[in-house]
């Protein structure tokens, strides 16, 4: 029996010293580190060694030997100082999760690390890795998700570097798997009532409107609630991103609305554009965003002109909210929020657009309409009245499309008008009496008044 329960204790002592360490490096993605070899689950897309006929190129700086080292033909290692870098091609044929395994030692003496990006060539959207110290080699792993396609991996000497408190490590193997990209449950129940027309979606460049800048609440907060909570809102997440326009390898438009800020949407293509979708028509009352994982270190990233914009129908846009970088401050993971003007009914669809930054770069991680869900929507009794009833002097709590259909047809009406006629219904007293008529006049004519103020 002695003899069996030294055995046990000792195998449990082999599965400790195998056993993984979780950790978030400053960018807030989680990372593992693994003692032995790791499994590897998946499609292999890339392995490799230190070896430099392996490499699919390499920036050295300094030289081969003074800042990139040990890197020669037939090698099994090589160590990367001084902003140094390597990167690896790899293909997908569909959106793929892709884990990356690189193996390597950290000797024991400093703190040691090492960046990775992914489609970064000028290495402007690294990732910090706080590597285990130790004398074996170990292996760290991560996320990440690229569209189908080719790509590049990069590996870069540490951010923050100085080979004294900071030093880089040996890099002996580079290895990554792919799985076809899974969509979280929310994303899966809301695509079930998606359209083909909002499938086909493409987004327009619309018109910076014509109103205040806005300004936040007065301060930046670190979750949501609390950002809702400092203009008295609740915030609205059930959402769903429909398109955009294109961002740096896994940081395109869709990480505006994943509830997320350790993602983001980042890129030096302007205008900016992402389009989401809620699984039921909302009102919104006003607007939060969010800072990313780095702004911080990465001065005036923040867009100097975005606008925010709602639709009922993803044809026809009113905007809700008109900013410049003063929305933010240079904070990382942080939450902004503002109020709008007025209520506005029936909002099916998201729009946010901005036209740059002042460095050229331009990141947000998160958007957030606040409001009431699904309030504007379902039908009362009074909602089943008769259009005729509707159009005479009973103004129900209508959905959408009553609201629309007697606006569309005034001769002076355009496209947008259609979308902020709730806006401005929401402006009337709450029971909706029989002075609406003169509140719907009024509607038209502010309407008229905001698209003549409307520029480029």
């Amino acid at each position: 029996m002695k003899k069996v329960l030294c055995a046990i204790l000792a195998g449990l002592c082999i599965i400790s010293m195998s056993a993984i360490t979780a950790f978030a490096a400053d960018g807030g993605q989680e990372f593992t580190t693994y003692t032995e070899s790791p499994d590897t689950p998946g499609e292999e897309l890339l392995f490799v060694t230190g070896d430099m006929d392996e490499l699919t190129g390499y920036d050295a700086k300094g030289g081969i030997g003074v800042d990139l080292h040990n890197l020669a033909s037939g090698g099994t290692a090589y160590c990367l100082k001084n902003d140094t870098s390597t990167w690896y091609d790899f293909e997908v044929s569909e959106k793929t999760d892709v884990t990356f395994y690189i193996g390597y030692i950290a000797r024991p003496g400093s703190n040691r690390g090492i960046d990775y990006s992914v489609d970064d060539p000028k290495g402007e959207h690294r990732v910090f890795i706080d590597l285990e110290e130790s004398a074996d080699q170990q292996w760290v792993s991560g996320t990440f998700t690229v569209e189908a396609g080719k790509h590049t991996f990069y590996l870069y000497a540490p951010t923050g570097m100085d080979d004294s408190n900071l030093k880089s490590c040996d890099v002996y193997t580079i290895e990554l798997y792919g799985n076809p990209a899974s969509d979280s449950a929310a994303t899966t129940a809301t695509e079930d009532t998606a359209t083909a027309e909002a499938t086909e979606m493409e987004a327009p460049v619309l018109d910076y409107p014509s109103m205040d800048v806005m300004a936040n609440s007065g301060a930046g907060y670190a979750t949501l609630e609390e950002a809702a909570a400092s203009i008295g809102k609740t915030a609205v997440t059930d959402v769903t991103f429909v398109t955009g326009s294109n961002g740096y390898g896994n940081e395109g438009p869709e990480n505006l609305w994943d509830n997320d800020t350790a993602t983001k949407f980042c890129t030096n293509e302007f205008p900016t554009q992402s389009i989401a979708m809620y699984a039921n028509p909302i009102t919104v009352d006003g607007i939060i965003m969010a800072t990313a994982n780095d702004n911080s270190s990465y001065n005036n990233r923040s867009p100097f002109e975005w606008a925010i914009y709602v639709s009922a129908d993803g044809e026809n846009w009113t905007a809700i909210a008109y900013g410049d970088d003063t929305f933010f401050e240079e904070t990382d993971f942080t939450y902004y929020a503002g109020t709008i003007a007025s209520p506005v009914e029936g909002v099916k669809y998201v729009y946010f657009q901005s036209e740059g930054a002042l460095s050229g770069t331009f990141q947000v991680s998160e958007v957030v309409l606040t409001g009431t869900a699904g309030e504007a929507a379902p039908a009362t009794t009074e909602t089943e009245a008769p259009a005729a009833e509707t159009e005479a002097t009973v103004e129900t709590e209508a959905t959408v499309e009553e609201t629309t259909a007697p606006e569309t047809e005034a001769p002076e009406t355009t496209a947008e008008e259609t979308v902020e006629a709730p806006a401005e219904t929401t402006e009337a007293p709450k029971t909706f009496d029989a002075g609406v008529i003169a509140a719907v006049a009024a509607a038209v004519s502010a309407a008229g008044y905001a698209i003549s103020k409307k520029r480029k």
